[in-house]
This record gives structure tokens, C-alpha cells and sequence, in this order.
């Protein structure tokens, strides 16, 4: 017949098991929140204006072939996206290096990785591979960076501005691209990495992303053709 002493130590380990999850993810949320409040002060006032075209230009990316790349790794690797995706979904966002607003969005990806261990998050980076390490160093990321100095990736994916972000499902298929962050597009970028990883939905805490759409600074586009008569 159990004891109390033994009733009082299943108690315990009950409530152990309950909290340890508990306690990790208030842990990593404490780490992402505690990094962002050592970046420099962030001015809102720096932030675009996302328009209805910039919306309907990325909602018809959605089931369309992701474009295959290659790039330099902040890990000293080179990666495909087809290696990428042999892990399951990877959610690929595009980074100015002079844009402010890349800065204050990559506590955002930064928690989408802790939440999802099955989802790759990539940061592609305008920059060459020196300066695209040294941003990851100087903002304290701990996914993947790819360097894109000459905008190839960039402009495959029809980014014309940082933060554009795509979610490309294991079957290498564009599931939605958004034109920039906002709280709405946080939660929906959680609920269908969810859906594609079979897992219940994380929510992540609202102050990683502004109330309304924003985006970052544009990045140099492609030279017009020019017609040779």
C-alpha cells in the first residue's frame, strides 16, 4: 500500500514534468527578448509602408516552385535549398544589411527556429560573405545566414525589399511569401509551419513584430533590359 512519503514524491514528480517545459520555453523566450534589448534603439519611424501591390505581387508566389540557389553559409558551408529542405520546411527571409528593420524583425525568426526545432529558418543576406557574418556576430543569430552579393537569390524570389519572407514546404513548393512583419503575418507564419510540420501552433510573443504591415529598405533591382536596335 503506498505511503504518504511515497504519494508526496509522485506528486512531485508530476509537477516537475509539468513545469520543466514550461520553465525551457519561458528560458528561451527570456534569451530571444534579452538579446533584442542589447541591440541599439530601434526607431519605428524607419519602417515602410507595405502596399496592396507589394501584397498581391507575394500572394501569387504562393504554390509555386521555390527557385533553387546556392550560397556560402555563415557555418563555412555551401547550401542548396534542396539540401536545405531534406530536413523538412525552411523559412527564408531576405536581409538589407543597412536597413534597420532587418535588425529589430530577426528576434522574430530567431524565435520561429526555437519554437520549431523541424523548421530551418535562413537568412539571405545582400552582402558578401564577410559582412554577412559580421551581422550575424553583430545581432547575435544563431540560424543560418547565406551570403547573396549579387542579388541572385534576392531577385529570384522577387524580394524588392528586407524582410520579404517565403515558407517553402519539403516539396519544395512556395506554401506563402509575405512582403514584409507584422503581428498578423507572425501568426499566420507559425500556424502553417505548424500545419507542415504536424505539430501544434506556437504563439510567439506580440512584441516581436509591429502592429501594422511594414517592411524594410528596398534593395537594388535588376537593370532594366535595354533594347539594342
Amino acid at each position: 500500500m503506498p505511503t504518504k512519503r511515497g504519494n508526496a514524491r509522485l506528486v512531485v514528480i508530476a509537477i516537475a514534468a509539468f513545469l520543466t517545459p514550461v520553465v525551457v520555453g519561458f528560458a528561451i523566450l527570456f534569451t530571444i527578448l534579452q538579446k533584442r534589448a542589447e541591440l541599439a534603439p530601434y526607431d519605428p519611424r524607419v519602417r515602410h509602408h507595405v502596399t496592396d501591390q507589394m501584397v498581391s505581387q507575394t500572394e501569387r508566389m504562393a504554390t509555386q516552385p521555390a527557385p533553387e540557389f546556392g550560397a556560402d553559409g555563415s557555418d563555412g558551408k555551401r547550401h542548396t535549398l534542396g539540401d536545405l529542405l531534406q530536413s523538412g520546411p525552411v523559412l527564408i527571409t531576405f536581409v538589407n544589411v543597412d536597413c534597420p528593420c532587418s535588425v529589430d524583425a530577426e528576434p522574430m525568426f530567431q524565435a520561429f527556429a526555437s519554437a520549431y526545432p523541424g523548421l530551418t529558418v535562413v537568412g539571405v543576406i545582400g552582402a558578401s560573405d564577410a559582412k554577412t557574418r559580421a551581422w550575424g556576430r553583430t545581432n547575435h543569430v544563431r540560424h543560418l545566414l547565406l551570403a547573396d552579393p549579387d542579388f541572385k537569390i534576392i531577385h529570384a524570389y522577387g524580394a524588392i525589399a528586407s524582410i520579404y519572407t517565403a515558407l517553402v514546404t519539403p516539396r519544395g513548393k512556395i506554401a506563402k511569401m509575405w512582403p514584409g512583419y507584422w503581428q498578423d503575418m507572425m501568426a499566420e507564419v507559425s500556424s502553417k509551419t505548424a500545419d507542415l510540420l504536424g505539430v501544434p501552433a506556437a504563439t510567439l510573443p506580440a512584441n516581436l513584430a509591429p502592429a501594422e504591415k511594414a517592411a524594410g529598405c528596398a534593395f537594388p533591382q535588376p537593370a532594366p533590359h535595354i533594347r539594342r536596335f
